[in-house]
């Protein structure tokens, strides 16, 4: 048995006698192979290596791409942390100056609780409807004139109020009468009358402004002001209206007021609400009490002295 020497695989051949010409091919062919085996080889290697250079210049590359837009991100959040804050700024500012026409000379702002006016000014920094910051104004000066006016809740109840929700509730102190105890007083007794035309006020409107907090509102009975004098005094825009009741109850005079009473919430706000004198509403409510059985409601002029404030 012959085993040729140095084969890429072991030759047995039996009794075959190999030749040397034989021995020399054999070594021929495999000092040929040896040389593309070792440069296959380094071949194989360098491409190895030139991978992996390729590899870790492609990780730098997104390395530094990626610290390049963190720092972009980083620059436009500090950009916008900025014009925020400098926005914020400007509305807390505006409902500042807007408040200053409405304080009174005996205004107290040393007395105003700390916690309380940095509650406002949380809630009305993103505030940029004009409308909306005069309401956020008046709540401000009149806790300044008069302090302990609103709570923090009410506060609250403004920031979530949307702007026609903050209309439909004007619309009813537009129909709020004022009582020498300087109370607001709404008188809703019928929305399909002349006099509610173009104020939206409806059940739908009405139900909303109630499961928001501002009223309380009951589309089947009226609601009745216990405790009254049995001659009373009223004040509506520029009329006083003078009324005799004579509805009692328990040996009290009472008045009926129609569907909607204000809340706490809702008394503190209407205080402050621009209102307007609707026409032909006085005539309305003396026909709305004369129904009710009140005997004599007589407007005259001048107004009466007093004022509207919050109940208490």
């Amino acid at each position: 048995m012959v085993k040729l020497k140095g084969s890429l695989v072991n030759l047995e051949v039996g009794d075959i006698e190999i030749s040397k010409g034989a021995q020399k091919l054999f070594d021929k062919v495999l000092r040929v192979l040896a040389p593309r085996r070792s440069v296959n080889a380094e071949r194989a290697a360098s491409e190895e290596r030139l991978m992996k250079a390729e590899n870790q210049i492609t990780i730098a590359r997104m390395w530094v791409e990626a610290q390049a837009e963190f720092q972009a991100i980083q620059e436009r959040a500090e950009l916008r942390t900025m014009s925020e804050q400098v926005r914020q700024q400007q509305n807390i500012e505006a409902v500042t100056v807007k408040a200053i026409p409405h304080l009174t000379e005996d205004a107290q702002p040393d007395k105003v609780d700390d916690d309380w006016l940095s509650h406002l000014l949380d809630n009305c920094r993103n505030v940029t409807d004009e409308q909306m910051q005069s309401v956020w104004s008046r709540i401000l000066a009149s806790e300044v004139n008069k302090p302990g006016s609103f709570s923090k809740r009410t506060l609250d109840l403004v920031r979530s109020l949307e702007k026609h929700e903050a209309e439909l509730f004007r619309q009813i102190c537009n129909r709020s009468i004022v009582d020498e105890d300087g109370r607001l007083i709404p008188i809703i007794a019928d929305y399909h009358h002349a006099t509610f035309a173009g104020s939206n006020l409806d059940f739908d409107s009405l139900s909303h402004l109630d499961s928001i907090g501002l009223i309380k509102y009951d589309a089947f009975s009226e609601y009745v002001e216990n405790k009254r004098p049995e001659t009373d005094v009223f004040r509506y825009g520029t009329k006083a209206l003078h009324l005799r009741l004579s509805q009692r109850k328990l040996n009290e005079w009472h008045l009926n007021v129609g569907h909607v009473l204000f809340t706490q919430m809702g008394s503190e706000l209407a205080r402050i609400c621009a209102t307007e004198t609707v026409p032909g509403f006085v005539e309305h409510l003396i026909h709305f009490w004369a129904y009710s059985g009140i005997t004599e409601v007589e407007p005259t002029m001048p107004v009466p002295t007093f004022e509207a404030r919050p109940v208490r």
